[in-house]
């Protein structure tokens, strides 16, 4: 399971370093994540006493969704560049996304199994923690230093996102199959 958790970061953790000039960034957008993954565990190792290898399995999950918020922040910023309009547009998504996936995770807690309930705890704080970490964290790392989040130009994300899938007439056939 940590092996799993591991490879998870490690395959983020790459395509981040390759979509970025400065390879500090794919550090600063793990930040609000690992500082709310890590309360979370705390918050619960204090309540449950556990250390379940499950639950840690399931940080693998939670680091590819939770990095989105720090991504999500970055790219607007790129873009605005007045954080006061950022934080303007996308507080409510990234509040509403994190509330919306924590309650499908607390559903768990319906489940008379112990393990699912920690798990439902876990994931659902962790979530949350991270969300509300990347709304205040994420804007100071930010305009601390101007241009430190500057992704590359030619990177093969940016080539990816700007193909014409509609266009393509047998990959829309093979999603209609």
């Amino acid at each position: 399971i940590i092996i799993s958790v591991f490879i998870s970061v490690g395959l983020i953790f790459i395509i981040l370093i390759l979509s970025f000039e400065n390879k500090l960034n794919a550090v600063l957008l793990f930040l609000p994540v690992i500082i709310g993954s890590t309360a979370a565990v705390a918050v619960l190792y204090f309540f449950y006493y556990t250390d379940s290898a499950i639950c840690i399995g399931i940080a693998s999950i939670l680091v590819g969704v939770s990095v989105d918020f720090s991504i999500m922040i970055s790219n607007h910023y790129e873009i605005k560049r007045d954080m006061r309009v950022v934080m303007k547009d996308v507080t409510n998504g990234i509040l509403l996304s994190s509330i919306t996936s924590a309650a499908v995770f607390l559903s768990l807690l319906l489940i008379k199994t112990e393990g699912l309930q920690l798990i439902g705890w876990i994931a659902a704080l962790s979530i949350i923690n991270i969300a509300l970490i990347s709304l205040i964290v994420m804007p100071h790392v930010l305009t601390y230093r101007p241009g430190l989040l500057t992704y590359n130009k030619f990177d093969f994300i940016t080539k990816l996102g700007s193909y014409d899938y509609e266009k393509n007439m047998v990959l829309l056939a093979v999603i209609l199959v």
